[in-house]
């Protein structure tokens, strides 16, 4: 088992955290080696879409230290999480979303803002992925 590498004052409410979801999150961040920073964890007063696992304690929104977006995409589906969300902002910052997979077993999303400032979403495929890491298409 994963060493905790998530303080109390880290979520919402640590206590209502889904535990084998923490679980998980520890092993993927022991995995990473680098800090991870909870954007968004399961408070209620956060804006989610309602079928969101944020206020269950099912999902986090986090950004890392790990400069390789691919790796941190590679190591949460290692870890086995359902939702996998990923967003880059206009300044080349990214931020990552994942879910214990409680409602959608197998969401994976490019979150993005278009040009009248909505954020939108588009399914994941290999060429999304290539493209949001820079690679080749």
């Amino acid at each position: 088992m994963a060493k905790d590498y998530f303080g109390v004052k880290e979520f919402y409410d640590k206590s209502k955290m889904f535990k084998p979801f923490l679980d998980r999150l520890n092993g993927f961040r022991e995995d990473l080696g680098k800090k991870v920073f909870l954007t968004s964890s399961n408070s209620p007063a956060q804006k989610h879409v309602a079928t969101s696992d944020h206020p269950g304690g099912y999902a986090v929104d986090f950004t890392t230290e790990e400069n390789s977006p691919r790796r941190v995409y590679e190591l949460m589906v290692k870890h086995g999480f359902g939702g996998i969300g990923l967003y880059r902002t206009a300044d080349r910052r990214y931020y990552y979303h994942c879910a214990f997979g409680g409602k959608d077993i197998s969401d994976k999303w490019l979150g993005y803002v278009d040009a009248k400032g909505n954020i939108k979403y588009k399914a994941l495929d290999e060429k999304v992925l290539k493209k949001f890491f820079g690679e080749e298409v």
